[in-house]
Order: C-alpha cells, then sequence, then structure tokens
C-alpha cells in the first residue's frame, strides 16, 4: 500500500513540473556587437535600433507562392525601410564601439545601425538566445562632386549621396548591397554605360542576414539618419535619375523608393528587370525608344507609376510588359504615342490599370483585380484577349477618342466575373463621335448573364453612334 502511495505522489510531482516548464514563460534574450566607424578612433554615438520585421503583402506573398516567375519575391529587403517605423529597442554605442540591447522577446527582428555621416546597414536576425555580433565595419559615406568623369563603382556595402545635380560622363558600375542617396529636388545624369553587378551575400553570421543583397537601392535622402516614424510626401520634389545612352541600356536589381521622378530612360532599346519600386511619385519614365520590361514589381506611386512617352513613330517603338505585379498605383501604365504588348501581368487595386493614348494596345493573359478602372483605351487600337477581369470598382473597360483620334478594338475570349457599374464604356471628349466603328466582343463570359445595364453605349447615349457587339459564352472560354 505504501508503495502504491508513494507511486501516486511521485507521479503528480512528476506532473505538476512538466506543466511547471510547460507553461513557463519565455526567457528574455539580449544582443550585443561592436560597431567599427572606419577610419575613426572613436566609435561612439552610433545608434542601433531593432525593429519588428515589416508586415508583408498576402495577395502578393501568394501570387509568390503561386506564380514563381512573376514580378519579384518581397522580402524584408524590399519593404523594410527604418524611416517608416518606430524602434521596439535602442542602444548607443560608446567610445570603442560597444553596445547592447537586452530584454528581448525571442523572435525575429530587422536591425539598422544609423550615424550621421555613414552608411545605413540594415540586417534581419533571429533572437531565439544571446547573440555577439562582434565587429560590424560601417564606412563613412562618398558624397559624388557635381560632375564625375572617370570611371566609378558603387560598391555594396557604402553609401553614395549625391547633395547637388549630378553629370556622369564616365562608364558606372553599380554593384548589389550599394546605396545611392539623391538630395530633395537634385538629379543625377547619366552618359556612359551602365553595368548592374550582383556581389553581394544575405548570409553575415549568427542567425544574422544581410538586408543589402539583392538590390542596389536608389531613394530619397530624406530622414536618412533619423528613428523618427516619419511621413515622405515625394510629389513636391524632382529627385531622379536620367540615364541617356545612345546604346542598349539593361538596368536590374534595382530597389527605387521615395523617389519624385524615379528613373528616366532615353535610349533606343532597355532591358529593365528584376526590380522593385514603391512608394515614388513617379517610377519609370520612357521617353522613347523600344523597352523591355519583365518581372518588376512596382506600387504605391502616386501619379503614373510607369509612363511611355513618345513623339516618333510608334512602329519603331514597341513596349513589352511581361510578368509583373502592379498594386496600389494611381495609373500603373500610361502610354502615349507607343505600342504597348502587355501579357502575363497582374494588376491589383490599382486607380487605372492602363491608359493608352493616340498608340495602339495587345492585352493578353492578364490579371485585373479590383481597380478602378482596368483598361482606358483613347484614341487607339486595341486587342483586348484571354484575360480576366475581377471586382473592378467603377468599369472594365472604356473605349472612346483622344484630342486626335478616334479608337477602335476587339475583346474577345475574356473573363468578367463582375463590376460595381460597367464592363464597356463608350466615352466621348470632343465633337469626334465615340469609336472608328462598332467593337467586336465576341466570345467572353460574363458572370452576370443580364449584362446590357452593364454596357454604355449609343443605346444609353444619343451623342454616341457606335456600340459592343458581344455574344457571350456559357462557360469560361480560358
Amino acid at each position: 500500500m505504501k508503495n502504491k502511495r508513494l507511486q501516486t505522489y511521485q507521479i503528480v510531482i512528476f506532473t505538476l513540473l512538466l506543466f511547471s516548464c510547460s507553461t513557463s514563460p519565455n526567457k528574455s534574450v539580449a544582443l550585443k556587437g561592436q560597431i567599427n566607424l572606419f577610419g575613426l578612433d572613436d566609435h561612439s554615438g552610433a545608434i542601433v535600433a531593432l525593429y519588428a520585421p515589416t508586415p508583408l503583402d498576402n495577395s502578393i506573398v501568394n501570387l509568390n507562392k503561386s506564380f514563381e516567375n512573376v514580378g519579384v519575391q518581397i522580402s524584408q529587403e524590399t519593404e523594410f525601410d527604418h524611416r517608416l517605423q518606430k524602434p521596439i529597442k535602442m542602444a548607443v554605442s560608446d567610445v570603442s564601439g560597444n553596445f547592447q540591447l537586452e530584454n528581448i522577446s525571442p523572435d525575429r527582428y530587422n536591425l539598422a545601425i544609423l550615424k550621421e555621416g555613414f552608411s545605413i546597414r540594415y540586417f534581419e536576425i533571429q533572437l531565439d538566445r544571446f547573440i555577439d555580433l562582434e565587429e560590424i565595419l560601417i564606412h563613412q559615406i562618398i558624397n559624388m562632386p557635381q560632375t564625375i568623369s572617370e570611371s566609378v563603382v558603387f560598391r555594396h556595402g557604402m553609401q553614395y549621396h549625391f547633395p547637388q545635380s549630378t553629370i556622369i560622363l564616365a562608364p558606372v558600375t553599380i554593384e548589389t548591397g550599394s546605396i545611392l542617396t539623391v538630395e530633395i529636388n537634385k538629379k543625377i545624369d547619366f552618359y556612359n554605360n551602365i553595368e548592374i553587378k550582383k556581389t553581394a551575400n544575405h548570409v553575415s553570421q549568427n542567425h544574422v542576414f544581410n538586408l543589402h543583397a539583392e538590390y542596389w537601392w536608389l531613394t530619397s535622402a530624406f530622414s536618412m539618419d533619423s528613428t523618427v516614424d516619419i511621413s515622405i510626401e515625394p510629389s513636391y520634389y524632382f529627385d531622379k535619375i536620367n540615364i541617356l545612352s545612345p546604346e542598349q541600356i539593361d538596368l536590374s536589381h534595382a530597389k527605387v523608393t521615395f523617389m519624385s521622378a524615379g528613373i528616366n530612360i532615353t535610349a533606343p532599346f532597355a532591358i529593365i528587370s528584376s526590380s522593385y519600386f514603391d512608394l515614388n511619385n513617379t517610377a519609370l519614365v520612357i521617353n522613347g525608344g523600344s523597352v523591355n520590361i519583365h518581372n518588376i514589381l512596382h506600387k504605391g506611386s502616386y501619379n503614373r507609376s510607369i509612363y511611355f512617352d513618345s513623339k516618333q513613330d510608334i512602329a519603331e517603338e514597341q513596349i513589352l510588359y511581361m510578368n509583373n505585379i502592379s498594386k496600389n498605383n494611381l495609373i500603373s501604365l500610361y502610354c502615349n504615342l507607343m505600342g504597348l504588348e502587355m501579357k502575363n501581368n497582374f494588376m491589383i487595386s490599382n486607380g487605372t490599370g492602363v491608359y493608352v493614348w493616340d498608340g495602339f494596345l495587345l492585352a493578353d493573359q492578364n490579371t485585373f483585380i479590383a481597380n478602378h478602372t482596368n483598361i482606358e483605351n483613347l484614341g487607339s487600337v486595341a486587342t483586348i484577349q484571354n484575360n480576366e477581369f475581377r471586382e473592378s470598382q467603377y468599369v472594365d473597360i472604356i473605349f472612346g477618342e483622344s484630342r486626335s483620334k478616334k479608337a477602335d478594338g476587339v475583346v474577345n475570349f475574356n473573363n468578367f466575373f463582375g463590376t460595381t457599374n460597367f464592363y464597356f464604356r463608350m466615352s466621348t471628349i470632343n465633337s469626334l463621335i465615340g469609336v472608328v466603328s462598332d467593337i467586336d466582343c465576341t466570345n467572353n463570359y460574363f458572370i452576370n448573364n443580364n449584362i446590357d445595364h452593364q454596357i454604355w453605349d449609343k443605346h444609353d447615349n444619343i451623342n454616341l453612334q457606335y456600340e459592343f457587339i458581344y455574344i457571350p459564352k456559357s462557360i469560361h472560354p480560358n
């Protein structure tokens, strides 16, 4: 009997101990390291700030998982900017560069190291135990002169500041992991070749990952050394870079943020790929020439996100826009006097997805989701086929004249899954009437079989002469 009672007590004690262990709160962890301000004996005054990870947009994350070849993969490197968040903990280095952060809940964090006059450094860190970062080398910011006549390399781990407008006459190499900051209302003019070189590495040490690896970063210099949560209004300024070349331009692995006029390219042919644009007034301006834009993500533009402009023969200036993601831009694509071919893109929650003026449009196999207006085709010839339109907030497709031309087009083999107001709408601006002819809208699928009230044409407006001729499909054509 005694043995049985003893066994019972042992079982109870063991259970209590097990329960107390499993429900005990997580222990806090700490982080320490040493800042080396290159070239100085006094390493004090560097701010080491710890931030919660920037939330990633779930819709883009899901696209990244389902369509790996579309857009770019978002991550802390693309999304984190210390100017947009408040730190949860901070420390300041002493004269020897030592710092320590304590009482931190185990989790994943972003770490920013800021010192006026020195290059900014970002890291992503998994803090599940005490970590000693040891030495972190920080280089001084290099202030660029007004004119650069010799070849220059923008190196990874370094920050280059343009305090005034700068002309670069010599060839340029830009390494991933480098940072170019432009003073408000200033510009950089490139008049020679640009080579993008992928050199940086994500992995650092001790569960620490370098957040300057996949991209070179072009951004406004505004509040770069501040830890205060700020509001940036890039639309008030004109900071930008101009790339002017008589030869082909290959631009890749760029992260462009908080620029007013973004990147302006004037070249006979340009390729822009594997790049990320966010919170700019305008991200890209293409001044004529042919261009291939693929595998980019551009979002959050306050104005026209990508602007194609030409005053020449559109037959010689073509745009291929393929495998991209566009989200939350006022106008995603604005095309003037050029031919635009867009294929296999995702256009999400933009004011206007595509605006084509006096050119021509081929839209094939794209997905439009929750835009106010998906396609606005003025004075242009459009072929719109094999696309999917979902949840538009105003109208899916507009046809109308520009100042000098009428529009025409074919809309075939598309899926329309609901709109707040109109599937199709004719528009008239001046004395010109509607479009060149009736719009061929056969072989499309409409989730709403009674769509007459969701088409605006000559039956609804006596000032219009033409109508949409539609024979809907009862099943999805694609």
